[in-house]
């Protein structure tokens, strides 16, 4: 059974529903890392836009998906465009923090 998971995990995202399910289905995992000023709720709802506004991010595996937005949560790295973005490359999607220009 495990493995029929960790299979699943390696597809594609492939549409929004299936990104919106894949965060609820996770919701308590990023409740338990994500700091006190932010609520779950409101990080799956800039994860949506995000995927609204870089549609390349439903074409990543649900595993890079889930970790980045793990990964976030957990460093207190809100996603948005003054903070962190989930940035696509090979299938692949990765959390990055703004970085200032000098």
């Amino acid at each position: 059974m495990s493995n029929d998971k960790s299979e699943s995990l390696m597809k594609p995202v492939g549409s929004r529903g299936n990104l919106k399910q894949l965060l609820e289905l996770n919701k308590d995992s990023i409740a338990a890392v994500i700091p006190s000023y932010l609520t779950p709720e409101k990080l799956l709802k800039v994860v949506m836009l995000s995927a609204m506004q870089n549609p390349d991010i439903l074409d990543c595996t649900r595993e890079s998906v889930l970790k980045s937005v793990m990964i976030s949560a957990q460093m207190g790295i809100p996603i948005g465009p003054q903070s962190g973005h989930l940035v696509p490359f090979n299938r692949k999607v990765k959390a990055r923090a703004n970085e200032p220009e000098y």
